[in-house]
């Protein structure tokens, strides 16, 4: 069963910017790769949350949730370790998926 999950925060611009606006409720941090893909981190409990992984130009179809550590609550957002991580997981998705075979 596919879950209809659609993004909190607002991609509409991301074609000119790697940083999504606006970011919605719950949302630690979000993304975008390759002006295709939005990443966001939605906090679930003090220290955990979810990655989701979109195709912002497939009608922001999910590709991808997973759950996730936050090393602490920040105020004035997540640690640059954790951005990082999601990165590089983000990136080894997507590439894992997408990637063209020669």
């Amino acid at each position: 069963m596919t879950q209809n999950i659609q993004p909190k925060s607002d991609f509409s611009k991301y074609k000119n910017s790697k940083i999504a606006s606006g970011l919605g409720k719950n949302i630690v941090w979000c993304g975008v790769l390759d002006c295709r893909y939005g990443l966001e981190v939605e906090r679930i409990e003090q220290y955990s949350g979810i990655l989701y992984i979109f195709d912002l130009s497939d009608n922001n179809k999910l590709i991808e949730s997973i759950n996730t550590p936050i090393s602490y609550d920040a105020l004035f957002g997540p640690d640059i370790n954790d951005v990082n991580k999601w990165k590089d997981i983000g990136i080894q998705i997507i590439d894992s998926r997408f990637r063209i075979k020669k």
